[in-house]
């Protein structure tokens, strides 16, 4: 009686611990999100050192460089990868942080060869995904291909299926296919209608630029219309949707269109800094030409 005793007290202390744990996990995980990154950074290390479960101290681990990479600390976010206790984790952790610091030809001299489908399934797709855009990103479009494709086979997840073919059409146009090949991928997506992360309308800003690189200025009008709605509710898509105008009627040459365009993203409160460097850029080209074209 006294053993069975002892044991339901051991059971409930241990019990008690893993909510603990998890309740401290989830305040690392709020301070982060906050932006308090040190505090969830510390918190995460402090799990990883007192918990004996493999898995649990690596995925602590991975979250602290994650955080010490927000930081912009990629040494310390280094540091961390390289005491997570699973190789899979630790070369997984070491990837993130090489493709948040633009180290695309160090990942791919590290995981070029690995066989990710040996790893933890949770892993896979993403770890697919990142060597995926490194290759593209390298102009290795095959090997790209090849990676994406497999992604797709390790994913349920619509909106990461959907992703996948995302990725594909900007492998298919940086490979040379033609103009209606890319079209009918960034097709597919449409036809998927995956909701979350920006894909369906990334799908229709794309394929807007291509039918105005073709001189189709209806076809092209109307895919960035169908993305207007989702400016109501978020920023990102009202600058995004007023840079492919933009983009648009500069490559039908309406110049002074695109400009009003240009100049409206400008004019935001907040667009994303990738987004306003674009439009900046075009603007400043545009408006070059123009005062040099005026000149006797």
């Amino acid at each position: 009686m006294k053993n069975v005793f002892l044991c339901f007290v051991f059971f409930l202390t241990g019990m008690g611990l893993v909510r603990g744990d998890f309740q401290e996990r989830e305040r690392a995980m709020a301070l982060s999100k906050a932006g308090d990154h040190k505090a969830a950074m510390e918190i995460f290390v402090k799990l990883a050192a007192s918990g004996k479960d493999g898995t649990r101290q690596a995925e602590n681990l991975l979250q602290a460089a994650r955080c010490a990479q927000k930081m912009g600390d990629y040494p310390k976010a280094m540091e961390l990868a390289g005491q997570i206790p699973s190789e899979p984790y630790a070369t997984f952790c070491k990837m993130e942080i090489l493709r948040s610091s633009g180290g695309r030809e160090e990942l791919l001299a590290m995981a070029g060869d690995i066989d990710f489908t040996t790893w933890p399934e949770k892993l896979i797709y993403p770890a697919l995904i990142m060597r995926g855009e490194a290759y593209l990103a390298e102009g290795k479009t095959d090997e790209a291909e090849a990676d994406f494709l497999e992604a797709a086979r390790h994913t349920l997840s619509l909106q990461q299926k959907a992703r996948t073919i995302l990725c594909l059409a900007e492998v298919h146009a940086a490979a040379g296919k033609s103009p209606e090949e890319v079209l009918a991928t960034y097709g597919r997506i449409i036809e998927m209608a995956p909701k979350g992360g920006g894909i369906l309308q990334r799908a229709h800003l794309a394929r807007a630029r291509i039918f105005a690189a073709k001189g189709q200025e209806e076809p092209a009008i109307a895919e960035i219309v169908a993305v207007e709605p989702f400016g109501s509710k978020d920023e990102y898509w009202v600058a995004a949707t007023n840079l492919t105008y933009g983009q648009v009627f500069e490559a039908l040459g309406k110049t002074s269109e695109a400009e009003a365009y240009y100049q409206k993203v400008v004019d935001l409160a907040a667009p994303s800094k990738e987004i306003l460097d674009e439009a900046k850029a075009r603007l400043r080209t545009l408006r070059a030409a123009g005062e040099k074209s005026q000149k006797p």
